[in-house]
C-alpha cells in the first residue's frame, strides 16, 4: 500500500467503514472474554479519525491519513 499512501490513493478494497463493523465485532468478543485487545482499540480510533475527515469510504491505506492529521507531516507527494 505504500505507493497508493505516497500518491495520496486512498481508494478502497476494503472501506474503512466495514473495517469498523470488523473491529467493532472483534472488541465486543474480548469484552465478553475479558480478553485485551488495546491495539484493536487504537486502530479502531485511528479509523473514527479517518471517517471524521470523510474517509468513510477509504481503502484501509487511509490510516496514513489519521497519522498525518495526528504529526502535523503529509507523507504524500
Amino acid at each position: 500500500m505504500g505507493p497508493k499512501i505516497i500518491d495520496g490513493d486512498f481508494s478502497a478494497g476494503y472501506m474503512v467503514k466495514h473495517h469498523q463493523k470488523d473491529l467493532r465485532l472483534i472488541l465486543e468478543t474480548a469484552g465478553e472474554n475479558a480478553s485485551a485487545a488495546p491495539m484493536v482499540g487504537l486502530v479502531a480510533q485511528l479509523y473514527r479519525s479517518v471517517q471524521a475527515y470523510g474517509g468513510e469510504e477509504f481503502g484501509h491505506q487511509a490510516l496514513a491519513m489519521a497519522i498525518e492529521k495526528l504529526s502535523a507531516v503529509e507523507a504524500r507527494r
